[in-house]
């Protein structure tokens, strides 16, 4: 949880109270789970509730990957570690947690005011883009179920040919390969390292290798691999070299990446904020 975020501190400064619960067991079936310990930190939002209800997290793997997302808090929940309960796409925010205010705890209720006046600001602000896929962050998930009984199975349906042959399906040496080369990660037809980017030595979500690319398409050289970088990482179709200049100058200042967007670049547009 960020605590520094404005929803806790403004305009009203909420002294969080925190406490510790027992680590849900299924968190240890997610990479961050070994590290988490026996016990949890956690502010609580509500007590228990007059009926049962249940709340709702978002898929926390690139949940911010978009420049106009913040992934503020997880809460505790039937999925994993890293779900987001408390966040913002745009002008939407995630309150995930059932609680209504009558049954929130106060400070709760001071949070939940602070939001509204927060979310002010990005009034009618409209999110940049929808989710595609998952993000590369789940590459380690599927490594970490290699080595579970009843999820190795389907973890391996998960990555590459290559990339299993290369770690031998073994839950460490797929997360140390996919550590190695995270930058190169993309997800097609499962999780692969962009041997393509990797003989530029540029990562696929660095702004840099589609100024390579039109760079080679300039001087001719190693254009096929160069078309292929420029059409899979911008899902666009330009005649010439010329044709991919103006697209790229025209839009490298606001350019970002997105996995969850579908492992391309996009590009803010001139009035966005944040």
């Amino acid at each position: 949880m960020d605590a520094s975020h404005p929803i806790f501190n403004t305009p009203d400064k909420v002294e969080l109270v925190y406490e510790e619960i027992d680590t849900p067991d299924h968190y240890a079936r997610y990479p961050e789970g070994p590290a988490l310990g026996k016990k949890l930190k956690v502010w609580r939002v509500h007590g228990k509730l007059r009926a049962k209800d249940y709340g709702l997290v978002s898929d926390g793997y690139g949940f911010d990957d978009s420049p106009d997302c913040e992934y503020i808090s997880g809460g505790v929940n039937s999925k994993g570690p890293r779900s987001v309960a408390l966040g913002r796409q745009g002008n939407f925010f995630l309150w995930g947690f059932s609680a209504p205010p009558g049954d929130m705890t106060d400070q709760a209720k001071r949070v939940f005011v602070n939001t509204l006046v927060y979310m002010k600001q990005f009034d009618g602000q409209r999110p940049l883009g929808q989710k595609a896929g998952r993000a590369r962050g789940w590459a380690y998930v599927f490594a970490h179920w290699l080595g579970d009984d009843h999820l190795s199975q389907y973890a391996k349906k998960s990555f590459g040919a290559r990339e299993l042959e290369e770690s031998g399906g073994d839950p460490k040496k797929m997360a140390a390969l996919l550590k190695r080369h995270d930058g190169f990660l993309r997800h097609d037809n499962g999780w692969t390292i962009d041997r393509d980017a990797l003989a530029l030595g540029l990562a696929n979500r660095d702004p840099a290798l589609l100024e390579r690319c039109v760079s080679l398409l300039e001087k001719g050289e190693d254009r096929e691999r160069a078309l292929r970088l420029l059409r899979r990482y911008t899902g666009e179709e330009h005649g010439d070299a010329k044709a991919w200049r103006r697209w790229f100058e025209a839009r490298k200042d606001r350019l970002y990446f997105t996995d969850t967007g579908g492992f391309v670049f996009k590009a803010r547009s001139r009035r966005s904020s944040r």
